[in-house]
């Protein structure tokens, strides 16, 4: 989990035409981007600067989710780049140019799938433009970006969040090979008001089968595919992994929280149905014969 950076847009795919002299730019998009051709979608999430080496190199990283043609599914991934630069303390102007992708990687998906999104990334992002930026807000932002945190795992902490930002969290969930696929992953946040008053709220954050929540902000049920009888389930419905990048939403940097995730499997038989099956046995109408079988993370915590 980090801090969501906005500092560092400016260094990467924000772009003017090939220029033959330094001016200041003229625009400010924002994040993330997305490129599409062929069927197939990029989008690039908020690059990260890592290091501006002699003022002529410019190093940093970036989330991107690929989603390719015939599939509807987001493979998440992070891409390293670079750029030459040139400056011109003159003017206070650098030149971003040359922009290269060193190396692209999704670890949550098999060789031969990431492969595709690689070279689907490769093909999409323009390599052949130029960028103006103020020299100032170049090293301002790599301050900014050495200063801030750069993230912490699961049972670790964070405390005096940056004015304006609330913490973004990548969460991903493979399923056991044994067992149900994935219905959906949750994020439990809890904190404490300025009365001392603890309060609990949990957040679908992503979850299988495109389904879309009703009016009431209610994820539907994922379905049920367990046979009670035979003690069975099958993997027809959910998905086989899930991962997103989720950014709380109702942050207050004033109050204390915590946030753990929650995995939920699909509907599988419950041990009542496996002692049915095996002592051929008929249970009470009252006895539950399915679960969803769940795991949890180590909580991250935040204080002010």
């Amino acid at each position: 989990m980090r801090w969501t950076n906005y500092l560092i847009v400016f260094l990467f795919f924000v772009f003017t035409s090939t220029a033959t002299g330094f001016a200041q730019e003229t625009e400010a998009l924002g994040w993330p981007r997305m490129f599409e051709s062929g069927g197939n979608k990029v989008v690039v999430h908020q690059p990260q600067l890592d290091e501006w080496d002699k003022y002529e190199l410019i190093r940093g990283k970036a989330a991107v989710a690929v989603t390719l043609k015939g599939d509807e599914k987001e493979y998440y991934g992070v891409l390293d780049l670079e750029t030459t630069t040139e400056t011109d303390f003159d003017s206070r102007t650098v030149l971003f140019k040359d922009f290269r992708i060193t190396d692209v990687y999704f670890p949550t998906i098999e060789e031969k799938l990431a492969d595709k999104c690689g070279k689907a990334v490769r093909k999409l992002l323009p390599k052949d433009k130029t960028l103006i930026v103020a020299l100032d807000r170049v090293i301002a932002g790599l301050e900014k970006t050495k200063k801030e945190a750069k993230g912490v795992p699961m049972g670790g902490d964070l405390s005096n969040a940056p004015e304006g930002k609330a913490p973004s969290f990548l969460v991903a969930a493979m399923k056991d090979p044994y067992s149900g696929n994935l219905d959906r992953i949750q994020i439990v946040k809890g904190w404490l008001d300025a009365k001392g008053k603890t309060h609990e709220k949990v957040y679908d954050v992503v979850w299988s089968d495109n389904r879309k929540p009703g009016k009431d902000g209610k994820l539907p049920l994922v379905g049920n595919t367990v046979d009670v009888e035979n003690a069975t389930w099958t993997n027809t419905i959910g998905a086989p992994e899930l991962i997103t990048v989720w950014t709380d939403p109702d942050f207050d940097s004033k109050q204390s929280a915590f946030y753990y995730s929650r995995v939920i499997e699909i509907p599988t038989p419950r041990w009542t149905a496996y002692d049915a099956k095996r002592f051929n046995i008929k249970m009470d109408k009252e006895v539950p014969m399915s679960t969803q079988e769940r795991a949890y993370t180590s909580p991250i915590w935040y204080t002010p």
